[in-house]
């Protein structure tokens, strides 16, 4: 599928998230408020991790595998096969031990053991979350992008009426009970979806093949990097803005990063669906270099005047995504889209590191560069206040451009 019709169905699933989301952060900002955000934020990040040890670690060797499997059916279910062995066993644990300790994790995560019973129903409807997000990966390497709209479509109208409807009745607590209940129609959905692809997977057998298996965890450092280092930081970060400002103003910084999120949406959702399995494809690196600065060519100047836009209207975005009592973080929006670009042009190049399995590099700049922002992060806060951790965003991503910048040129050597 070329460039643009890839970009077109992402577009469609895009326009559907970020209408759920808008939905969403207008009626927890309406029936919950400030701090509410705070707390959702916190799970997030936290929901994030998880996803690594309930299967998470495979997602991006089956966006890879199933792009090279795709003309191999019986190699493609063979792989499969384990990996789904490995999603059900992973979630399946992982479930037990998040119920088992839910009061602990409940403390931790928002000092307050008043949410245990938000880590039990997460525990005990896991692994049917892992596979959504399985076999979410397996359209993508598949090409199968409009059975992949469609899923993010499904899953955009469950949560408007599903967890808008527990939202209004329980506010901040609806928010937690809505996205189980979704997950677990969506995944019957994706089951669906799943048999109409004409795989023969046996979900009961046992068998797990070493030599798969290995492929899979050829990519698993990479995945724990990725998914474990930015929501880790920024947990700690919001519990660092708890104890000198409170759970509003993590509030105000949650709800610019939400902003962030849902129009980058698009971006990330192209260099997902497109660049990674384009790059994975191509092994002249001739024609890699050629495809990075087409990719860009076309990214990069809607990445800015999206960002633009949103800087000259973000009193009125503030104001209709969430409500007035937002207006105090129109502060934090100058710094935080400046690295929103940098954000961007940094992925379409960083991706050659997953689609080439450069796996001592990605891991040594994802740990690197963390770091680096928790540093600035919690150094430009306390000097600052809380645009100082916009500006450690945007300065962290200019030097993490700089060196995926530099590596690349190195690697076509």
């Amino acid at each position: 599928m070329t460039f643009w019709k890839t970009s077109f169905w992402a577009a469609i699933a895009t326009v559907s998230r970020l209408t759920s989301q808008f939905v969403m952060a207008k009626l927890i900002a309406l029936f919950a408020g400030p701090a509410a955000f705070g707390l959702i934020g916190q799970f997030q990040s936290f929901a994030s991790m998880v996803q690594l040890g309930s299967g998470g670690i495979t997602n991006t060797s089956v966006i890879k595998y199933s792009a090279e499997f795709k003309a191999d059916k019986n190699q493609l279910q063979s792989f499969l096969q384990t990996v789904i062995k490995v999603v059900f066993f992973a979630s399946f644990l992982t479930g037990i031990f998040i119920s088992i300790f839910s009061m602990l994790i409940s403390e931790f995560i928002f000092n307050d053991r008043h949410y245990y019973w938000v880590f039990i129903l997460f525990g005990m409807t896991l692994f049917g979350y892992a596979l959504n997000q399985t076999f979410l990966s397996l359209f993508n390497g598949l090409n199968e992008i409009k059975k992949y709209a469609s899923m993010f479509i499904i899953g955009a109208l469950l949560s408007i009426f599903v967890s808008g409807l527990f939202i209004y009745y329980y506010a901040v607590n609806g928010y937690f009970l809505g996205l189980v209940v979704s997950q677990c129609i969506l995944f019957f959905m994706s089951i669906l979806y799943f048999k109409q692809l004409g795989l023969r997977i046996n979900f009961f057998s046992l068998c797990i093949d070493p030599k798969i298996l290995k492929m899979i965890f050829r990519f698993s450092l990479m995945a724990v990097t990725s998914v474990i280092c930015v929501p880790l930081a920024q947990m700690v970060i919001r519990l660092h803005i708890v104890a000198h400002s409170g759970w509003d103003v993590v509030g105000y910084w949650q709800a610019v990063l939400k902003i962030s999120d849902a129009y980058l949406l698009i971006f990330t959702t192209i260099i997902g669906t497109y660049v990674l399995p384009k790059y994975a494809e191509l092994s002249d690196k001739n024609l890699l270099k050629k495809e990075v600065f087409i990719v860009m060519k076309k990214i990069l100047p809607f990445t800015v005047f999206s960002a633009t836009t949103i800087y000259f209207f973000r009193d009125q975005v503030i104001i209709l995504l969430f409500s007035s009592h937002f207006l105090e973080a129109r502060s934090l929006f100058l710094f935080q889209l400046v690295g929103d670009v940098l954000k961007i042009a940094s992925w379409v190049i960083a991706n050659i590191l997953i689609a080439k399995a450069q796996v001592k590099v990605f891991v040594i700049f994802e740990i690197s560069f963390t770091l680096l922002f928790l540093l600035f992060s919690i150094v430009f806060f306390d000097f600052f206040g809380v645009v100082g951790l916009t500006m450690a965003f945007s300065i962290n991503y200019f030097f993490y451009f700089l060196a995926v910048f530099f590596w690349f040129f190195r690697f076509l050597r």
